[in-house]
């Protein structure tokens, strides 16, 4: 009976020790996870700061592409990225909003081009006119008034006046009607140019009681339009000073008023004269 009892003993105390070793090692493996993981964390940390400082991702292009009256140079000032940054340093969402701070931007797309390119795509207002003030202001396609300007600077676009008492400011928005107007009567003139509308420095007035009025520069001729119809409109006034060229009389008359159905209502400079 003595060695049953033995082999007993033997059995129970490697039982305690195996008991003990699992203890051991259960309280150990957090201490080791720990310290693996700030093992980790250490490496990955010098290889972030390894790659900030790798000359492998230093800027050394900007590629913009979008830009029609904005000039390079005006975005890149806009970016402020300083020459031979380190990309992974950039923050995509800054860069994006310094752009959209431009009056002439809509919007703007700024993404890494790893490694040493940083492309820039943007997306620029089509300006519909200049609005004559004070101020005046350049105003886009949807009607928003969105820089002061003056005509010297942008010959190209049309001059739209009857707004200067209202003294709007960027920001501000033209009426639908006047904007769909004017853009109505400018497809049909790039469509069918009369030539006679296209001298530099004229005015498009609006008047709420006669709409679109062409005005020549030296103010000698208005055109009235009205606010519809201009393909119509726009035939009638090519016959109309087709016959007064030919009949040398062109000068004679101070006002074309086409905001009439199937005719036109003419104003002499001689003001005992009208037809």
């Amino acid at each position: 009976m003595t060695r049953p009892r033995i082999n007993q003993r033997k059995i129970d105390h490697q039982a305690r020790r195996r008991r003990r070793a699992k203890l051991l090692f259960t309280g150990l493996l957090p201490v080791l996870a720990l310290g693996a993981l700030l093992g980790l964390s250490a490496g990955l940390s010098w290889a972030y700061h390894s790659l900030l400082e790798a000359d492998r991702f230093r800027l050394t292009q900007v590629q913009i592409s979008g830009i029609e009256r904005l000039t390079p140079a005006q975005v890149l000032d806009a970016l402020a990225v300083p020459k031979g940054i380190n990309m992974l340093n950039l923050k995509m969402e800054r860069l994006r909003e310094r752009l959209n701070e431009l009056p002439w931007i809509t919007n703007a797309e700024v993404r890494l081009d790893l490694p040493a390119n940083l492309a820039v795509m943007v997306q620029e207002r089509k300006p519909l006119a200049l609005v004559e003030g004070p101020p005046s202001c350049l105003v886009d396609q949807a009607g928003t008034l969105f820089l002061p300007a003056s005509a010297e600077q942008y010959p190209d676009l049309p001059r739209l006046g009857g707004f200067a008492e209202a003294r709007l400011q960027p920001g501000d928005r033209l009426p639908s009607t006047v904007t769909n107007a004017l853009k109505a009567l400018q497809a049909e003139l790039e469509a069918h140019p009369i030539r006679e509308l296209t001298q530099e420095r004229s005015i498009v007035a609006w008047s709420l009681d006669n709409g679109l009025i062409w005005k020549a520069p030296a103010g000698d001729l208005e055109i009235a339009f009205g606010a519809a119809g201009f393909k119509v409109k726009c035939a009638r006034l090519r016959w109309i000073l087709q016959r007064l060229k030919s009949s040398n009389r062109l000068k004679a008359v101070q006002k074309i008023d086409l905001d009439y159905r199937q005719r036109a209502f003419l104003t002499w400079q001689d003001a005992n004269r009208m037809d």
